[in-house]
């Protein structure tokens, strides 16, 4: 075999092998993911997760993260964000950006810089 078929046969089987490795991490997760579910619903019985965690969404959660999930500053409401940097839902976003620029608004004219 001549050095060009060899380095291919290497790095055909590094890809293989990064595969596998791959695989394996989300396997591990997989699993990782049922534990904590089985551990969840054993501690917390079905009137508990129909009655009381609907009513509080920053126990609900807590106890039960959800991906991209987060909850509201203002109303503590869950909600999807759009961003990383997304601190409150749509309908609390636009109150507390009015809020905050009245505020704003308020500490410039305060100060006495035109602009």
């Amino acid at each position: 075999m001549d050095k060009s078929k060899l380095e291919a046969e290497k790095a055909h089987a590094e890809k293989e092998i990064s595969q596998l490795e791959n695989r394996q991490k989300i396997l591990l997760n997989r699993i990782r993911k049922e534990e904590r579910n089985a551990r969840t619903s054993r501690l917390i019985c079905k009137w508990f997760r129909a009655a009381v965690l609907p009513l509080d969404g920053v126990l609900y959660t807590a106890l039960f993260p959800q991906g991209g999930m987060k909850v509201c500053a203002e109303c503590q409401r869950l909600f999807r964000p759009g961003s990383n940097r997304a601190k409150y839902c749509p309908a609390c976003a636009s109150k507390v950006h009015r809020r905050q620029k009245a505020a704003s608004e308020r500490r410039r004219r305060a100060s006495g810089v035109d602009n």
